[in-house]
């Protein structure tokens, strides 16, 4: 699998906030993809993905607010739609008037709604690990939530590693996509130590919602019935984000859909099982 980086990074201002994001270019003409990262992460998150799509797209992986090198929303607000606006801010920025929309997670969330409401600009979907519920649409249990239950800090990355480690969605991971997530996980604090590389406001949101008993992520019934383009829905055969029953469900729901499942899988197809990822994309990319 090609892992040469040829990519160039910016950070842009759009909706008032600055927008980082990671370009992979092309050439003049070349059909546009946006690659939107999960609840955790950056536009890194897709470095051993996104150059084996380098010979027919232009390919942008931007990073979502309150991450990374992607400015803290000052208002703290972090909703579906803050994130929608920000990227079709951002592709009216670069000038495209259609593309593949590709989201895992938060990123799958986006793209839904985005699908939605500007369905002339998707010309395709993307839905990596995530349906219109997430899990079985309850709180997370304590001890089980992985921004909610984290730690503010730690004396190393390696350390902050090990909290993570447990987590189904990086537990098999190999050497390039762990060194991808402690590079984009943990950055040095005020004392010293690490610390995480969001905004900590999304981690106090998400302990409130979970002590409140309120569901964090709404279900999204309404939005997927609306989408029209083709859609594919990606599935880690041992999630728990999206079980089998709401990946099917998803499916129904959505006109023009089709699923496919990724062997040996957790949450993060793309960074997990990276040959599959590709496989199924450039698949459903080749349909007429």
């Amino acid at each position: 699998m090609t892992t040469t980086q040829q990519y160039t990074e910016q950070k842009v201002r759009v909706n008032n906030i600055g927008i980082h994001m990671v370009d992979w270019g092309n050439g003049q003409g070349a059909e546009k993809m946006l690659m939107v990262h999960g609840m955790s992460g950056s536009g890194h998150y897709w470095d051993l993905v996104a150059p084996e799509f380098r010979d027919g797209y232009h390919i942008v992986c931007p990073t979502l607010r309150g991450r990374r090198d992607s400015d803290y929303a000052p208002d703290a607000s972090y909703e579906t739609d803050d994130y929608v606006e920000d990227m079709h801010a951002l592709v009216e920025h670069l000038g495209w008037r259609k593309f593949v929309f590709v989201g895992a997670s938060l990123g799958g969330m986006t793209g839904m709604r985005y699908a939605m409401k500007y369905p002339d600009q998707v010309e395709r979907l993307v839905m990596v690990d995530i349906g219109a519920r997430v899990g079985t649409g309850q709180p997370p249990r304590p001890g089980a939530d992985r921004f909610a239950d984290a730690p503010e800090s730690f004396a190393s990355p390696d350390e902050g590693w090990e909290f993570l480690r447990p987590f189904d969605l990086f537990t098999n991971l190999d050497a390039p996509a762990r060194e991808i997530v402690i590079k984009e996980g943990f950055e040095k604090d005020a004392k010293g130590g690490w610390t995480w590389r969001y905004d900590p406001a999304i981690r106090d949101q998400r302990r409130k919602a979970n002590e409140s008993g309120v569901v964090y992520f709404p279900d999204q019934w309404e939005e997927v019935r609306q989408i029209a383009c083709p859609t594919l829905i990606m599935r880690g055969s041992r999630s728990d984000v999206l079980t089998p029953e709401i990946a099917r469900q998803t499916l129904d729901a959505i006109k023009d859909s089709r699923l496919v499942e990724i062997r040996d899988s957790g949450h993060l197809p793309y960074l997990e099982q990276r040959d599959q990822f590709v496989k199924a994309l450039r698949d459903f990319l080749a349909e007429a």
